[in-house]
């Protein structure tokens, strides 16, 4: 090992002899063309060799990096420099190179960052799912979404109410009242039903539905149908209408589980 208290390295660029001067242990050479650099690598770095280029620094501005160099103390900090990551146990690792530059030795230490812990659960992200995927509808009065996820917390499929396809939503009526057949409730694909007839991974058995409206008797049929076996809805404010009456006596009877999703109230704001 080379001891040496300070130093000053010349050839054409300073780039040689900088490169060279630091393959010797103990020496942390610096190539520098101002001051500041000077005193950047003096402060933080502890460098103790300063190498300049006769072709690059005129002789004025070579003695001011002199000046700087030798004049400027080294402010004895530890530095970090980030190495990389990796997970364990809930934990993410992030593995520093720290160096005590004062004596040149170079060690490593394992930072422990827990995870964050404001993340959301499983069922707001996928009732938030089925909510978005419900502002397709062109429906004035209703809009509804679906999403269809696997046991394994995978999503499936996804829909939202609104005419088949070849039938357009500005020709098919949207109205509520009057005359039937100018109504939309003969013509309506509900969310889902698009959302089981959009699948094409083949079968749904076992799968949870979460739909921001209760279904209605004809959703239930396809749902039941389908081997779906969960429904987490969020709103259910016709409960009291003999179609959701007949929903809820069809799914109790071929063992379909359904609950209301429980709001969080977090706000969730989305750029687009």
């Amino acid at each position: 090992m080379v001891t040496v208290k300070k130093g000053i390295l010349i050839c054409g660029t300073g780039i040689g002899i900088s490169i060279t001067a630091n393959k010797f242990k103990g020496i942390r050479a610096a190539l520098c063309s101002d001051c500041f650099s000077a005193e950047a690598t003096r402060l933080h770095n502890n460098a103790n060799i300063l190498a300049m280029g006769g072709r690059v620094v005129g002789p004025g501005l070579a003695v001011k990096i002199v000046d700087t160099f030798l004049n400027t103390p080294f402010s004895e900090e530890e530095r970090s420099y980030p190495q990389n990551q990796t997970d364990r146990g809930g934990y993410r690792y992030h593995r520093r190179l720290s160096g005590n530059l004062k004596t040149g030795e170079v060690f490593t230490v394992a930072v422990h960052i827990k995870k964050r812990e404001d993340y959301i659960s499983w069922d707001e992200y996928f009732m938030g799912v089925a909510m978005l995927s419900g502002m397709r509808s062109k429906d004035p009065n209703s809009q509804v979404g679906a999403c269809i996820v696997s046991e394994d917390n995978k999503i499936l499929s996804m829909g939202y109410n609104g005419f088949p396809k070849g039938c357009s939503d500005d020709e098919f009526p949207w109205a509520r009242e009057g005359n039937p057949l100018d109504t939309k409730y003969l013509y309506v694909t509900h969310s889902e039903l698009n959302a089981i007839l959009n699948y094409r991974g083949g079968s749904l058995e076992g799968a949870k539905l979460y739909v921001s409206l209760f279904p209605c008797n004809e959703c239930a049929k396809a749902i039941i149908q389908a081997g779906i076996k969960t429904i987490v809805y969020d709103c259910d404010k016709y409960e009291h209408t003999p179609s959701v009456i007949a929903s809820k006596r069809m799914l109790d009877a071929a063992g379909v589980r359904y609950y209301k999703y429980n709001r969080s109230g977090k706000a969730i704001t989305l750029s687009v």
